[in-house]
This record gives structure tokens, sequence and C-alpha cells, in this order.
């Protein structure tokens, strides 16, 4: 049995074992990387198995977003692992939107519950403040409501006091961080540097998640302090955003797995390097060392 034909029997195993065509992803987290260039690429070797290939490449995002939207719509969200073969695949979603959950925010959906639009998050901060279970905008982090990314969103605003300003309401805040957190520029730019190398976010920058669970403050210290958007000062500070695609260097790459491997206190195997949302896919990975050996790369850390 030679290379191409071990290739063709594993995708039609593979097929068996998911139910529906495998993605290129699949079969590299199962069997590893056996370069399908070599035999015109993989969508040519799923011709050859007698495979669909995906359909929803051609889509643009518009186009990608109409149909989840349609299908939510009559059947609700469907699990990052379920979604059904008539839509386009979690893969391709990742590839396109950065990842499942900001995608579902990006067409109004906060998580796999809950459906948001302006009406609905208008009336359930109204409540909120009025019952007095919402203070502060970081009562938001209750369940239940949205978060604020999809506020913003949604609402077409930028700041928590112009979401108020929407819905109606006044909030009396005795948050005054300057008192706690009296910093200079340099210092917090230094500081969120830091914590962006320390999570092995070089390339993306720490989360709004990341400065309030490991600094104890929120991005409202960064935005006060230079009169700046968070987004905005992450760009300047030479950070991609999200949905951008990213460009490593072998250093870079080489960095980020040291602090993965410390964290873990072993190496990575190929299925934890997919599914580690902080890392390039590991077709990226073996094009930016040229070598599709995992082995010879740990030898280079």
């Amino acid at each position: 049995m030679n290379s191409e034909e071990k290739i063709i029997y594993r995708l039609k195993e593979l097929s068996k074992k998911l139910g529906k065509t495998p993605t290129r992803k699949e079969y590299v987290s199962e069997y590893g990387n056996p370069s399908f260039e070599r035999f015109g690429g993989y969508n040519k070797v799923l011709e050859k198995a007698g495979l669909t290939l995906n359909m929803y490449v051609q889509l643009t995002n518009e186009e990608i977003q109409e149909k989840f939207k349609i299908y939510i719509k009559e059947n609700g969200i469907p699990k990052s692992t379920e979604i059904p073969k008539n839509l386009p695949s979690y893969d391709l979603i990742k590839i396109r939107f950065g990842g499942y959950k900001v995608f579902l925010q990006s067409i109004g959906y906060d998580c796999l519950l809950n459906y948001w639009n302006r009406e609905k998050i208008i009336k359930i901060l109204q409540d909120g403040i009025d019952s007095g279970e919402i203070k502060s905008r970081e009562d938001l982090n209750k369940k239940g409501y949205p978060t604020m990314t999809t506020i913003k969103e949604i609402l077409n605003v930028s700041t928590w006091k112009e979401t108020l300003t929407i819905v109606n309401r006044e909030l009396t805040s005795n948050y005054k961080f300057h008192d706690r957190y009296n910093f200079t520029k340099e210092e917090l730019k230094e500081t969120y540097d830091n914590l962006s190398k320390k999570l092995g976010k070089i390339k993306r920058g720490a989360s709004e998640k990341d400065i309030r669970k490991e600094l104890g403050f929120n991005i409202g210290v960064f935005e006060s302090t230079f009169k700046k958007k968070f987004i905005d000062l992450k760009k300047e500070w030479g950070y991609v955003p999200r949905n951008s695609p990213t460009f490593y260097s072998a250093d870079e790459l080489i960095e980020i797995l040291r602090i993965k491997i410390k964290e873990k206190g072993s190496n990575l195997t190929i299925r934890e390097i997919i599914v580690d949302k902080d890392l390039p896919n590991i077709t990226t990975i073996y094009r930016v060392f040229n070598t599709k050996s995992l082995k010879k790369i740990y030898e280079k850390i």
C-alpha cells in the first residue's frame, strides 16, 4: 500500500468514524501531517477518496453568517462539536472569525442559550438596574446578562456610560480606579506587555478577561490613562486584532511554545497544539520551521 493509498484508506475510515468528510485539521490530529501537497493538495485527495468537498469555502463571511442565522432561528444554536453537515464547518468558522464564540457574537448570539438583539438588551439592562441586581458594569458578569462586547456591538456604543444613556438609566459608581491604580503610561504599557508575554499571547495581546483576572482591574484603567479605546491602544502597541490573520516568526513561536511547555511541565502533543487557542494551527508551525517533525521543533527550544 503506497502513501497515497494509505491516506485515502485513512480518510475513508475517519469519515466513517466522524460521520462526515474530515477536515484537514481532523486528519492531522488523528494521523499526523503526511504532506498532502505531494498528491495535489488535500481537496484533490478527498476527490480521489470519493468524499464530498467542503462547499462553503467560497462563501463570503456575510453569507456564512446568514446561513447560521437562518438555521439558528429554526433549530437553535448548535454546539461547536455538533455543527450539522449542511452548515459551514467549525474549522472554517475559526479561520474566518477567530473562534466560534466570536462568530456567534458577530450574529447577535452571546452563548449557546441566549439570543440578543437591541430590544432584548435594553430591556434586560433596565430590569437589572431597576431591581438593583446591576449596580455597575462588573455586574454584567452575572449569569443571564450579555457581555459588554455584545452590548457594544449590538447597541453600537463604546463605553458603559453610553450604554446607560441608551437604556435611559443612571447609576452612581463608587469605583475610582485611579485611587487604587495610579500608573504612569509607561508603567501601564509595561504591565500589559509583561502580562501578554506571561500568558504566551505575544501576538494577540492579553484580553479584557485576562486583565480582570490577572491584574485585578478592567480596561477602563487603560482607556482613562491614555484617552483612547483599548482596541486602538493594542493596535498602536503592535498587537494584532483577534479577527486579523497573524504571522509568526520562528523566534516568536519558540517563545510561545516555551511558555506553554513550562505551564504544562512537558512538551505539547499535536492534539494539544490544535485545541490551544493561543497557538497557530499545526500546519503553520510546520511551515515556519520548515519541517513536519514536532520532535525537530522541540530540539530547537
